[in-house]
């Protein structure tokens, strides 16, 4: 969805509403045919395309992964997965909960998964563990700086606050890597 601020003029019967940059809508008198209304807009080059990060186009070969969205905080998922369904990838969930991410991981079958690390306050130390004995590439989002058990076992580490392009790179090159 696309929020746009528009200012509205009323002059008289006439009533213009004005959205800078993208159009205007008219209603007004058409002379003896009566009220009538006009739309003026310009087209506009949509804001994400789909499989293409700000780096450069996708490949065909390149693997489309389903991603588990394991976040607690609901923006954040929320922004997360608006970013990779607009890249074209899977995505399961967002879990909110370890035991939500578990179910996920029990009825679905990621190639990869976007873990926030500290879930309401409990660590997802045994959920990853769970996962890469599964076979799930992960991906640790974080806010912590220090995670010396973590760089040596997952695929990758992001820590907050990442850029879509960023997080778009990494999922792309760990869901290629041999």
């Amino acid at each position: 969805m696309l929020v746009v601020n528009c200012s509205t003029i009323i002059r008289r019967k006439n009533i213009i509403v004005d959205c800078p940059g993208l159009g205007r809508l008219k209603r007004e008198r058409l002379g003896s045919r009566g009220p009538g209304c006009s739309l003026q807009f310009r087209l506009v080059q949509p804001m994400i395309e789909a499989k293409t990060t700000r780096t450069g186009s996708r490949h065909e070969s390149q693997v489309e992964p389903r991603v588990l969205l394991v976040e607690d905080s609901w923006h954040l998922a929320q922004a997360q997965k608006s970013v990779l369904e607009g890249a074209g990838i899977d995505v399961i969930g967002p879990a909110s909960t370890l035991e939500g991410a578990r179910d996920f991981l029990a009825k679905c079958e990621p190639d990869l998964a976007l873990v926030d690390l500290n879930i309401h306050g409990e660590m997802a130390y045994d959920l990853i563990e769970t996962m890469l004995d599964r076979g799930v590439r992960v991906i640790v989002v974080t806010g912590y700086e220090i995670l010396p058990d973590l760089e040596n076992s997952v695929d990758a580490i992001l820590r907050k606050p990442i850029r879509a392009s960023q997080l778009l790179d990494t999922i792309y090159r760990v869901a290629n890597e041999p």
